[in-house]
């Protein structure tokens, strides 16, 4: 049976690195979009999050 992620997070002695192993998977599936993207689409993103 599978354990909700708040559930986890109870049990879990170290909620914050439960949390990084979560956001690390998308991070790198977010990096790996920008570098296929054309240079024009990466450097725009690139710009967008700099000015934030």
């Amino acid at each position: 049976m599978a354990m909700s992620w708040r559930r986890a997070l109870r049990l879990s002695p170290k909620p914050g690195a439960l949390i990084a192993a979560t956001l690390r998977i998308p991070l790198s599936l977010l990096t790996t979009k920008v570098a296929n993207a054309s240079p024009a689409t990466s450097s725009a993103i690139m710009r967008r999050g700099a000015l934030n």
